[in-house]
């Protein structure tokens, strides 16, 4: 063997080395950062209390309905009171498909969180009254 022949394979073992420990630590931060996001996570679904803020903003009937609804369907009541706000101001907006009740927008949405009607008619169904289906309450 000459002496360039072992300086190549020296050289090319000691880059692979370099790849394979830059793997390893890579995938030991990957699982760092899995392992404290998962247990960061919070465990429960909206077991946490309005604030103040949130309290005075939402009306009292749609904080409860967004409480109950995420306790129904097992995610954060904060996501659903954000989409509430976001598309007709928890039921306030004058804006079509917001009110008068009824009424779509321009996309076909309906109601205070805004669901297409095909959307609306194949979930689950919240009743009303005489067992009326309605996306205003």
């Amino acid at each position: 063997m000459s002496t360039s022949s072992l300086t190549i394979g020296t050289t090319v073992t000691r880059a692979h080395g370099r790849v394979v420990l830059v793997g390893a630590a890579s995938l030991l931060l990957f699982i760092v950062v899995l392992v404290g996001g998962i247990a960061g996570w919070p465990s429960g679904s909206g077991s946490f209390a309005p604030s103040s803020v949130a309290v005075a903003d939402i009306p009292s009937n749609y904080l409860v309905l967004y409480q109950q609804s995420a306790a129904r369907f097992g995610i954060d009541w904060a996501v659903l009171a954000g989409i509430g706000k976001l598309e007709c101001d928890h039921g306030r907006s004058q804006a079509r498909g917001c009110d008068p009740s009824g009424t779509v927008n321009g996309s076909g949405a309906t109601g205070p969180m805004q669901f297409l009607g095909s959307t609306w008619r194949a979930g689950t169904p919240i009743y009303v009254g005489a067992g009326r289906r309605s996306a205003y309450r």
